[in-house]
């Protein structure tokens, strides 16, 4: 019995290992889209601002720039209210946040499966109290997860199978 409950102690242990690795990469991942899209939208509209319009007057008397500016001008008016309303600082520092607080959960499971493995007759009450600890950890951090458009099931999918390949070649 005692060999059953040390086995389903370190299945959950590495549930959590797991889950809050793909969290943390998932995270990651989303800081890195919201960084591009937040540089993107700041150069596009810098290049529209007033004193690069200036500039771009002098384009108006060529007939093959007008078109052009305006366009660019357009989609620069459109990609400054889209930032906007998207409040990409808040997205960029609520996923840094995330991505921080999953980082601290897996290298807790890390530093546990290290005790586990050193000490194989471990006190199983002790290490699931730690692992409870991880556990409540990860469902808080979770739970402030949000809704977000750059979250994408092949988002999601493209984290999981790296992080596969990474544990099934370091594991």
């Amino acid at each position: 019995m005692e060999f059953d409950e040390r086995d389903q102690l370190w299945n959950a242990v590495w549930k959590t290992y797991y889950d809050s690795y793909f969290q943390e990469v998932l995270s990651e991942r989303l800081v890195l889209r919201w960084q591009r899209f937040d540089e993107f939208s700041k150069v596009l509209i810098a290049l529209t601002a007033s004193g690069s319009a200036i500039s771009g007057w002098a384009l108006w008397n060529e007939p093959a720039f007008k078109c052009a500016w305006a366009g660019l001008a357009g989609t620069s008016a459109i990609f400054a209210i889209a930032h906007k309303s998207m409040d990409v600082a808040r997205k960029l520092n609520d996923w840094g946040v995330s991505r921080t607080q999953f980082s601290a959960i897996r290298i807790g499971c890390e530093k546990l499966i290290i005790e586990l493995r050193v000490n194989p007759q471990f006190d199983v009450q002790v290490f699931l109290e730690k692992l409870n600890s991880l556990k409540n950890s990860f469902a808080d951090s979770y739970g402030q997860s949000k809704v977000d458009a750059f979250l994408t099931g092949r988002l999601k999918s493209s984290v999981q199978t790296e992080l596969d390949v990474f544990i099934t070649s370091n594991y």
